[in-house]
This record gives C-alpha cells, structure tokens and sequence, in this order.
C-alpha cells in the first residue's frame, strides 16, 4: 500500500467500521439515543428507548440459536431518531434502522453475513414498530413480537410459521442517554463479544455497503475499504 493510498484510506469514511467493545462508550461511530420518544396525546410516560440496547440471546437450548449467538451476528441496535406517526393507540413507530451508527454487528463469520444481507436496505429507509399500547409492539408482521419487561429489557418472541416454535431474544439496555453503562449488562455483553470487535455502518452510500460488504470476504476491511472507493 502506497503512503498515498494509506493517508486516502485514513481520511476517507469507510461504510464498515470497527470499534473495540469496551470503547464504545466514546466512540461516536455508535449513535446514541438521547431523547426520550414522546407519544401524541398520550397521558402516561413517554417511551423510553434511549441509549443502546443488546440483542441478547442468553442461554438458549436450541442448538440453532446457540449457533447464531456464537456467530455474533446482531449486536446493538440504537432507536435515535425514531418517532411516532398517529394520535393514538394502535400507533406506528417509525426509526432509520439501517442509517449509520444504527445497528451494531461483529466481525466475525455471522456478523460479515449479516452486514451483506442489510446492505441491500435502503439506509434512509424508515423501520417500521407498530405499537399496541406503551407495552406490546410488532415489526413488521405480527409474529415478529416486542413486549416490555422492564425499563431495561424488552421481549422479542418470533414465530416463524404458525404453530411452530417461538424464538426468543431479549433487547437488553447496556448503555444509558447520558452515556453511564449498566452495572450489569455492559460487561457482560463486552464478556460475550470476546476477540471480536462490534462493526457499524460508517456511512449511508448503499453502493458503496454492497461492495466492502462483498469484498471483505475476500481481503481485510481496509483493503475492501480500498478497492470498492476506486470504483465507486
């Protein structure tokens, strides 16, 4: 690599990025969700999803889901910029899942996959919750289920065919608005991410995901970084 090239790539804002788990907590690569989510006309509290929220398997008996736990494949996910479109219950949610620093993967074999598969989502392209009432919610079918715990977890049962099996993960808070951590689940969640780096998408150039997403089969993240802005 040229001193040229090196300093193009240093400069440049790659699509992936990495960033070492325990410093996540002051690397703005992750977005943050600072404000509380006000609900239209509603006279309880508003819904609180800010911070960054894990996708926790926990300990599962299923040999699959144990797999796709070990592949670290979906890490964190951040609710920024979400609102809600309605007066009332049943009311729509509506957040840029796929914008950067809005979903968290690793880099490892699952997260690699994972990154490929959503790079072909539009990042400025609004994720829609379609929320019951302050407590229950469903994405985009309703066997794709978000049931509140506690302040700091949420329930997400999947089904996939009716009458089969019910999945489930629980959306675990790790980091708080203001940026302290929690006493519990951060750590644990550095604990799970072991060797592997959590990577986030560093910019919302969907050609640009595509092609180091590929690329990075193949080569180092650098040099995918490389390759794919000579052509694009």
């Amino acid at each position: 690599m040229t001193l040229v090239s090196l300093s193009y790539f240093t400069d440049r804002k790659c699509a992936i990025r990495t960033i070492a788990p325990e410093d996540v907590p002051n690397n703005p690569l992750m977005t943050v969700g600072k404000e509380k989510i006000t609900m239209p006309n509603y006279q309880g509290s508003d819904l609180d999803l800010t911070g960054l929220w894990w996708l926790r398997w926990g300990n599962q008996d299923d040999w699959r889901l144990k797999v796709y736990d070990w592949s670290r494949a979906e890490e964190l996910i951040s609710f920024a910029g979400g609102h809600f479109e309605g007066n009332s219950f049943p009311m729509q949610f509506l957040w840029p899942a796929m914008s950067k620093g809005h979903w968290g993967y690793s880099n490892f074999i699952g997260g690699r996959f994972q990154m490929l598969d959503h790079s072909k989502h539009d990042p400025e392209g609004p994720f829609p919750l379609y929320f019951y009432n302050q407590t229950n919610a469903y994405f985009s079918e309703e066997n794709f289920k978000l049931i509140n715990k506690n302040e700091d977890e949420w329930l997400r049962p999947t089904t996939f065919s009716e009458g089969g099996s019910t999945y489930t993960y629980t959306l675990t808070r790790i980091m708080y608005a203001d940026g302290s951590l929690h006493p519990k689940w951060f750590d644990q969640w550095v604990n799970h991410m072991g060797i592997f780096k959590l990577t986030v998408w560093g910019n919302d150039d969907q050609s640009v995901r595509l092609c180091e997403a590929i690329a990075w089969f193949v080569m180092p993240r650098a040099a995918a970084c490389e390759l794919c802005a000579i052509f694009l």
